[in-house]
Order: C-alpha cells, then sequence, then structure tokens
C-alpha cells in the first residue's frame, strides 16, 4: 500500500483515535525497524525539534513518524507554517495530524482556520484522511468484545447482556474496566484454565469501583507516598493486592521498554515523566520492583504471608523505589 505523505485522523474519543493511530502506522510502516517515532502535542508549542524533524533530510534511510496529538488545538499562524511545510514533502518525514475535537451532528467540526488550510482540502482530495465517531449503543458491544480479546477474555453470552449496558461510551473507561475483569479472574482462578467471563465475575467491576488502583500506582510514581497509602489502606486484602500486583506488572513492562529504548514507549500522555521514572530507577531499581512483586506474590502462595501482611510489605518497598529524592 503506497504511503500517503501526510495524514488527519479524527475522532472525538482519545482512546479510540490512538487505536486508529497505531492502525494507520502499522498499515503504512509494517516494520518498526530503521524508524523514529516521535509524539507532540496541540496544547503545547511545537519544538524546534518537530520542525526539525519535518523538513529536514538526514544521510540516513531513517523514517520519522510525526504524530502530532491535539492538533486541532494549535494557533493559527503555527497551522498556516504547517500547512507550508506539508506542501514541500519530506520522504523521510510522516506526519499524523490527530484533531480530538468534539463532533456535531455525528460530523468533525474542525476549527475555521483549520479549515480554510491548502493541506486540509489537498488531504481530504487524496484520501489523506480517516475519521471515526465516538462508541454509541450500536458499536459498544463489538468493541467491547474487540477490546477485550486482546486480553484474552471471551464471555458467556448472558454476561455480555449484563456487562455493556454497565458501561460507559468512553473507549479508555471500557479499557480500565476490562484490565480489571481481567486482573480479577487471572487472581481467582490462575491464567491456566479458561478465560471466559460468566455473569457472576462481573462482580468484580463493582468491587474495583471502591478504590481507584490506577490512582495510587500515579500517587506512588508522584512520589505522593502518605496519599498513596491512604488510599490503598482503604481497601485492604485479596481484594486489593492481586489487581494492584498485575498493575504493576504492566507498569513495570512499559518502564522497562521505556529505559530500554524509549523511542518504542507507547503513546502516553505522560511520556515524558515515564522516561524519567525509569531513568531514575535503573535496571537496579527496576529488578527490585520486578523481586518486590514476585516476593508478594509467592509469600501468599506459600501461606508464609497473609494478603494483608504481603500488601502491608510490598506498599512499603514500593514507597522506597518510587521516592522521588531517592537517586540510583
Amino acid at each position: 500500500m503506497q504511503r500517503p505523505g501526510f495524514l488527519f485522523c479524527l475522532c472525538p474519543d482519545s482512546a479510540l483515535l490512538n487505536i486508529l493511530t497505531e492502525e494507520a502506522i502499522q498499515r503504512f510502516f509494517p516494520s518498526p525497524d530503521g524508524i523514529e517515532h516521535l509524539v507532540f502535542w496541540g496544547d503545547e508549542s511545537l519544538p524546534a525539534r518537530f520542525w526539525e524533524a519535518l523538513t529536514l533530510q538526514g544521510f540516513t534511510p531513517v523514517s520519522r513518524i510525526l504524530v502530532v496529538r491535539c492538533a486541532h488545538l494549535l494557533p493559527a499562524d503555527v497551522w498556516r507554517q504547517l500547512s507550508k511545510a506539508l506542501a514541500r514533502p519530506n520522504p523521510q518525514a510522516f506526519s499524523v495530524l490527530c484533531m480530538e475535537g468534539t463532533w456535531e451532528k455525528g460530523r468533525p467540526k474542525l476549527p475555521a482556520h483549520v479549515e480554510k488550510l491548502p493541506c486540509t482540502a489537498f488531504a481530504r482530495k487524496q484520501r489523506w484522511w480517516i475519521e471515526r465517531a465516538g462508541l454509541d449503543e450500536r458499536s459498544l458491544s463489538a468493541f467491547v468484545k474487540q477490546t477485550a480479546a486482546k486480553l484474552g477474555l471471551t464471555f458467556t453470552p448472558d454476561a455480555l447482556n449484563r456487562l455493556v449496558p454497565m458501561l460507559p461510551l468512553q473507549a479508555a473507561a471500557i479499557e480500565g474496566e476490562l484490565l480489571k475483569l481481567s486482573l480479577f479472574i487471572a487472581a481467582r482462578a490462575g491464567d491456566t484454565v479458561s478465560r471466559n467471563v460468566e455473569v457472576t465475575d462481573l462482580v468484580a467491576i463493582n468491587q474495583a469501583e471502591k478504590f481507584n488502583i490506577f490512582s495510587i500506582i500515579r500517587l506512588f510514581q508522584q512520589g505522593q507516598s502518605l496519599s498513596a497509602w491512604q488510599q490503598a489502606m482503604s481497601e485492604r486484602g485479596e481484594d486489593l493486592i492481586f489487581p494492584l500486583l498485575g498493575l504493576l506488572q504492566r507498569e513495570a513492562r512499559q518502564l522497562w521498554q521505556t529505559l530500554a529504548d524509549p523511542s518504542a514507549a507507547p503513546m502516553r500522555r505522560d511520556g515524558e515523566q515515564l522516561l524519567a521514572l525509569a531513568r531514575r530507577l535503573g535496571i537496579t531499581g527496576l529488578a527490585a520492583l520486578w523481586d518486590s512483586m514476585h516476593d508478594a506474590e509467592l509469600s501468599i502462595k506459600s501461606g508464609k504471608k497473609t494478603p494483608e501482611q504481603a500488601l502491608d510489605s510490598l506498599l512499603g518497598e514500593v514507597t522506597l523505589l518510587f521516592n522521588p529524592a531517592k537517586s540510583r
């Protein structure tokens, strides 16, 4: 498939847009070899690094993918400069302009200064244009099954019919709820058995609303240990320890990936903070984090500690590891 010169990607749901962007990049760049992946944000000034990557050609055949999230927030003068630069194609740069504003009457509404630009009309004419509306009642069930499949989950018909009305029409929230459900089933029965969700398993979603595990992890990462402890202590025991272990493992994998290859980091809004944390922890800190998680899980399964005791030990070790004042 011939690669377009650049691409507009439009969706009012940021998580859905992220999926569309990744699918487009994989379609035009099936192999990640020799590719530099850069992400910028429209609510911030585009740095000199962006303009250099967009316009300059190097002596080595390195392709640069430039993703601009929330591009609809860029000022009019920046858009005019961007349109002029896109009119002079650079074979080493592929730009993806993500428009994440609200839609009206089922159609994307672009800022007036973007609508009038030559690059906008040209992208439409060339069909360098991908758009998708947000989730609705008709598309929700299919998105739930697609997202669940990535986590290795399937549903009985009754479980799916009961789950779908419980979920909001927001992709990120749905992904979070399904991850909680996946962790609940894995902790209860292990990964070697069927991952088929039954009606009785849906209690995990209601239980998970008692605490926000993602918030606890973020507080630790930001060095707010006291707040993290207070929130964690509001829900103790097995209901928290196994979901917490699962999410810590997910974060640890992304930290390790970011440390090994910063350009391969996922397109996260907190990408810079993730990279800073990975570098601060270093190989020694990340290894210690994995040791802490494995020790907590083994201590419970061996009967050496109760879930509450393992949680206390894990939180203490995580506090020391994520402490911003601690250098490695």
